[in-house]
């Protein structure tokens, strides 16, 4: 997928007029695609990006965009495409956070929470990375805890995993599904959705996922877990065989 091609768009269910495809950005070395679009809790900013278009990983941290411990850790990656996918979520999450907080990224370093989730230090706002084949996403905010998940649904669904990961009525929603099309979209499309939800709330998959509604559409789930919260959900329409979703929690 090209994502620095002008003829590319990028689109966003919900009220569309909210939404900015910023289009082909560079900051240093790393090429990127920017897009903003304001979530019912606030401003969110995000960077989509290929590893195909990482180039030397050595230009990002004399820049600032990766220090060297991460340089280190992504040795652990035994694939190549496993290294550039982690190194290039690092450079991503710094680029939007240096832009949102005014820091310098060189500044900026990634600690885990108690939950395993990563976190800046010093605080300069919430943000969460997704990677999926060739392409690397991160969303960021001042305020608003965010979660996104992407996927290549080119890969084969992994069907066996319906029965832990669905719930009861999305199962029946799948198995209505005319063809194998649509019922890999179906299955796509709820996969991102709960994950990105999940992802927000920092639980990961703490919480027994089958006991999840979600749907296969719909922008925001009301009441989830017993919260108080509102939790608000978007599809990132992307040219090509990916499906996105970007969640946010008030």
């Amino acid at each position: 997928m090209n994502i620095v091609d002008p003829q590319l768009r990028l689109s966003m269910s919900g009220r569309s007029g909210s939404f900015r495809d910023l289009g082909c950005q560079t900051n240093r070395s790393l090429v990127f695609r920017g897009f903003e679009f304001e979530s019912e809790f606030g401003i969110i900013i995000g960077a989509i990006a290929s590893i195909r278009l990482i180039g030397d990983t050595s230009r990002l941290r004399r820049c600032g965009l990766v220090n060297d411990d991460e340089i280190s850790r992504m040795l652990f990656y035994r694939r190549t495409d496993d290294q550039e996918r982690f190194i290039l979520g690092r450079a991503l999450a710094r680029t939007l956070l240096e832009s949102s907080s005014g820091l310098s990224a060189s500044c900026i370093r990634f600690v885990p929470s108690s939950l395993g989730k990563p976190q800046s230090e010093p605080s300069c706002g919430q943000f969460n990375i997704s990677h999926s084949a060739e392409l690397v996403i991160v969303v960021a905010s001042p305020i608003v805890q965010l979660g996104v998940d992407i996927e290549w649904r080119e890969a084969r669904p992994p069907f066996e995993i319906s029965r832990s990961f669905m719930h009861a009525q999305e199962l029946r929603q799948m198995g209505a599904c005319i063809d194998e099309d649509s019922r890999r979209t179906y299955f796509y499309n709820v996969f991102t959705r709960k994950e990105a939800v999940l992802k927000a709330i920092g639980a990961g998959f703490s919480i027994d996922p089958s006991s999840v509604f979600v749907g296969g559409s719909g922008e925001r789930l009301e009441r989830l877990f017993d919260l108080a919260d509102l939790v608000e959900v978007r599809t990132l329409a992307l040219t090509g065989a990916y499906a996105c979703h970007i969640a946010a929690i008030r």
